[in-house]
């Protein structure tokens, strides 16, 4: 009876759970302003306070996988987000999220955020393949202050870091930390229209290293894919080349730039925002024993838009 008591519990917190995430996802999507790039637009939240906490957990298994997959996998992770609305004139709102990946018969990329950085470190053979195992964590926090009925002023920073372990001869161990920070105006004109600007600065670092636990007789090669699977193979030996076996190799990259939003309408509303942003970066120490192996620049630009029915 005791254990029936428990599962029914268990299935009406999960049911509650569903419907509290449901509220705060309609909740976002009715008000997009709130998930923009300028956290002087938590002004506009109509709420007092609306929270959503989600845990997830994936069991994957199968060998048609991309190259970063898993025939054999399991994720699990949690999240909690807030927004607050504490007086007329001040809107926080905030983030906490943890997710653990472990997987086998992995190769693929040694860093922990493979997209964000313009060259890899591919495994070059599928006989290396081995456990790996990937942790990342994550807080992010930003205030909105009202000066007057139409101008507001907000402040956001998120933060978070993650780590890569291969568990197999070349073995490597990547760190990540990632620094995203806004700052920004909003202006309401009236019900009908409103827009925004903010600047941006965001900062990655991921340092990588490698180690050969087993016989050094036998040669381990990396591809360092310079994009498209394009570049060249080097071997895993000492603390020559890319990645040392020695001593941490920092991947470092630096973005500037600005989002501009722009709502307008009333029964049928548009919301416009635009983030263009410079990107500077290098690969490696620059010390006397460790050069900088590369440097790289870019420029992004995106725009995201929604059309809303509704009062």
């Amino acid at each position: 009876m005791r254990k029936s008591l428990i599962t029914v519990a268990t299935l009406l917190s999960c049911v509650f759970l569903h419907g509290q995430n449901a509220e705060f996802e309609y909740f976002l999507s009715t008000n997009p302003l709130l998930g923009s790039g300028n956290a002087a637009a938590l002004c506009t939240s109509p709420l007092k306070s609306i929270s959503s906490a989600t845990a997830s957990f994936n069991k994957d298994n199968g060998a048609f996988v991309g190259i970063d997959g898993s025939s054999d996998s399991w994720q699990a992770g949690v999240r909690g987000e807030s927004f607050t609305r504490i007086s007329d004139r001040i809107v926080f709102c905030g983030g906490l999220s943890y997710s653990y990946f472990s997987g086998k018969n992995m190769g693929g990329s040694a860093l922990v955020d493979r997209e964000s950085n313009p060259v890899a470190f591919l495994e070059s053979t599928s006989e290396t393949l081995g456990g790996k195992t990937r942790e990342r964590y994550g807080l992010d926090a930003g205030m909105s202050y009202s000066l007057s009925e139409k101008w507001s002023l907000g402040f956001k920073l998120g933060y978070s870091a993650g780590n890569n372990v291969k568990v197999k001869d070349p073995r490597y161990r990547s760190e990540l930390m990632f620094l995203d920070m806004s700052a920004g105006f909003f202006y309401r004109g009236d019900r009908n229209f409103a827009f925004g600007a903010s600047a941006i600065f965001k900062n990655t670092q991921e340092m990588i290293k490698s180690h050969l636990f087993g016989t050094t007789e036998q040669s381990y090669y990396l591809l360092i894919d310079r994009g498209s699977f394009f570049g060249t193979l080097e071997q895993v030996e000492g603390m020559n080349g890319f990645v040392s076996t020695s001593d941490f190799q920092p991947m470092t990259n630096n973005l500037y730039g600005a989002s501009f939003q722009l709502e307008a309408g009333s029964k049928v509303r548009s919301y416009n925002e635009i983030t263009v942003l410079y990107r500077g970066g290098h690969y490696g120490k620059g010390s006397s024993t460790y050069p900088i192996y590369f440097e790289y620049s870019g420029f992004t630009a995106e725009y995201d838009g929604k059309l809303l029915w509704g009062s």
